[in-house]
């Protein structure tokens, strides 16, 4: 440390640290702090220095001061409220160990409360029953209510007593204080004798051990009813047509080659994966501790080609910018679960998952366990620690040695066929990413063809889609019109014989109106209401002046001797502007 910081340190210490909390800070600091900012160059002056150097000082000081009050006053945690409630339930538990003794008749129903219900009241409520009880039997004869006695402590210290509870007379001069009720806090505190609620599951339990949760993605079931009214799914995915396209939230698209790869015993291409994965799947977890790769990733990571079989040869710089869209502190070492489909050779599903919590990167191969699988797991060990060494600038070695690296093929459901792959990927995504154990009781290759789950994933990415298109032959057909009869002189109209034939009706002639007379029309049309009329035509505009209004107008002008024998009628006439013409009568031609 150098001379000049130890006298600003020196400084500070004959100032005291509770003056420099509120913002009294030495001269020697701000000097010392003037000649860092000249050195360095900086666009900061002393004096903004110096103001933000405060707020932050103050912040912290008024952080520390709501925190104390929250630790001692909060009305549920706080200490005070914890030492009153703990007094009362000592004094409750008392009352019920006594039994009905010295209680009167109609008070006997106080003891016949549950104790589970009774301790898991409020404070006030909690209260209420033990005054009623000490009630009863001070009137019963027993003057102390059957309280407890205050200990030695409490008479020394001067401790609050429970209340409802008469504190003891020290001094005959002094006059008894009754104690303050406690404010309604939850229910934190329960005695040794009283039955404890089902205490929830913990949280930090292994994935094996937490309850099971429900699947919310609707994957591993059949399609409804309702749902194949919409979309007759089976007879889209065999014959799709040719300008078929999905289009998905995001500039997503599943073309129409995607969804015959949907038809079994086709293997499910990427689009597939990528698609389900961002738009079905992720909507339906937490999307602030999972993060899924796309089926790319490992192939460009490997830079294996676009046939996967080129020698697997590690190229970082292909994949380093692939997290940049987080937007967090720690990027990709932020999240806790991180899920990377695997495509192998093109010919194979696999899939991956590295969780930064427990530092274990885990793959899942419905085939089982291969020895060729061990490369995935080691080289997203290796991208793993050059992030770290990237954000921290410091050698990832001795980080690396803490992770674990796991081929938990023997736990996932088993595979015999050679296209379901892709299937058992979206199915053990779906139920990791969910927090669902897997284990070989999850699902059976049998299922999928009991739910046709191929036909399920391609109903969930026709509903997550925007356009929703429906093919031709899906489409309900629309309504038969009814033949027109022919009205000629060979038809049979219906009319007296020797009668004149009906003239031929002229084609209807659209009128062209120009723009202008159109939104001329509709500001009419919007102004006209109906006074007094069922419902209103139109609406009132703010432009249009109130009776009130028309009325002043026009009594504040000079009015002539005719105006005034007219009367009223102007002004009726203003307020009735808008009222519909009146409907032409039709004229009779000689054949109605």
């Amino acid at each position: 440390m150098s001379q000049q910081m130890r006298r600003v340190g020196n400084s500070l210490d004959r100032i005291g640290w509770r003056n420099v909390l509120e913002g009294k800070v030495s001269n020697a600091l701000l000097q010392m702090q003037q000649e860092h900012l000249v050195q360095t160059r900086s666009l900061l002056s002393i004096d903004s220095w110096t103001r933000g150097f405060l707020d932050k000082l103050l912040s912290l000081t008024h952080t520390q001061w709501i925190c104390r009050n929250l630790t001692k006053h909060h009305r549920t945690k706080g200490t005070k409220a914890l030492a009153s409630r703990e007094e009362i339930l000592k004094e409750i538990e008392h009352q019920l160990c006594l039994g009905s003794d010295g209680l009167s008749h109609d008070a006997r129903c106080l003891l016949e409360i549950p104790a589970e219900e009774l301790y898991g009241k409020p404070t006030s409520e909690l209260q209420y029953w033990l005054n009623a009880a000490v009630a009863s039997r001070q009137a019963a004869g027993d003057e102390s209510g059957g309280l407890l006695e205050p200990t030695s402590d409490q008479v020394k210290t001067g401790t609050n007593h429970p209340p409802g509870r008469k504190s003891p007379p020290q001094e005959a001069s002094k006059a008894v204080t009754p104690a303050r009720k406690p404010k309604a806090i939850a229910p934190i505190f329960l005695t040794t004798k009283a039955r404890r609620p089902a205490a929830r599951p913990p949280t930090n339990l292994p994935p094996a051990l937490r309850p099971q949760q429900q699947e919310r993605t609707g994957l591993l079931k059949r399609n409804s009813e309702e749902e194949l009214q919409r979309i007759q799914v089976g007879s889209l995915l065999r014959n799709v047509p040719n300008n078929f396209q999905l289009c998905l939230e995001g500039g997503d698209k599943v073309h129409r080659e995607a969804m015959c790869s949907l038809r079994p015993p086709q293997w499910l291409n990427d689009e597939v994966i990528n698609v389900y994965i961002r738009r079905v799947l992720l909507p339906k977890v937490n999307r602030n501790h999972i993060f899924f790769f796309n089926s790319f990733f490992m192939s460009t990571l490997l830079n294996t080609g676009e046939t996967g079989r080129d020698t697997p040869s590690y190229n970082y710089e292909g994949v380093q910018r692939w997290d940049s869209r987080l937007r967090r502190k720690h990027k990709i070492l932020g999240m806790r679960e991180i899920f990377v489909p695997i495509n192998h050779a093109r010919v194979h599903w696999l899939l991956l998952r590295a969780n930064t919590e427990t530092k274990v990167i885990t793959l899942w191969d419905s085939e089982g366990r291969k020895q060729g699988n061990q490369l995935y797991l080691t080289t997203m060990l290796r991208y793993l620690g050059d992030k770290y060494s990237e954000m921290h600038g410091v050698p990832s070695d001795d980080w690396k040695a803490e992770w674990t690296l796991e081929d938990a093929s023997d736990s996932s459901p088993e595979q015999t066929n050679g296209h379901d792959c892709g299937l058992f990927v979206l199915a053990n995504a779906t139920l990791l990413a969910q927090q669902i154990p897997l284990s070989r009781s999850s699902y059976t290759e049998g299922d999928f063809q009991l739910w046709d789950t191929r036909s399920r994933v391609a109903m969930l990415l026709w509903l997550a889609s925007t356009n929703r298109p429906v093919p031709a032959a899906g489409r309900p057909l629309p309504a038969r019109r009814r033949p027109q009869q022919n009205h000629g002189n060979g038809g049979n109209t219906g009319r007296k014989s020797g009668s004149k034939p009906l003239p031929a009706k002229k084609a209807p002639t659209t009128a062209k109106h120009s723009k202008c007379k159109e939104r001329a029309k509709r500001r009419r049309n919007n102004k006209r209401i109906i006074p007094g009329g069922p419902k209103t035509r139109g609406k009132i505009l703010v432009s249009d002046p109130t009776p009130l209004q028309q009325t002043q107008s026009i009594l504040n002008k000079k009015r002539k001797a005719a105006s005034v024998a007219i009367g009223d009628a102007t002004v009726v006439a203003t307020t009735q502007r808008h009222a519909p013409p009146k409907r032409k009568k039709r004229k009779h031609t000689q054949y109605d």
